[in-house]
């Protein structure tokens, strides 16, 4: 069973490709919401992580 977390950080770690040069596998990537960048993957056991780098207005 998957089970959908979330994980909010102020700055976004690291780039995509030395992220994806430590076996982490996207889901989706990043996409432009109104609160901030959202991008998802996977663990390894499969279950899902949402990762997102607020905008300023939202870290308040």
């Amino acid at each position: 069973m998957l089970f959908p977390t979330t994980t909010i950080v102020g700055s976004y770690p690291q780039p995509d490709w030395l992220i994806q040069s430590r076996g982490v596998k996207f889901v989706r990537g990043k996409i432009q919401e109104p609160y901030g960048t959202v991008t998802v993957f996977a663990d390894l056991y499969g279950n899902q992580w949402d990762l997102i780098e607020l905008v300023n207005s939202y870290l308040q």
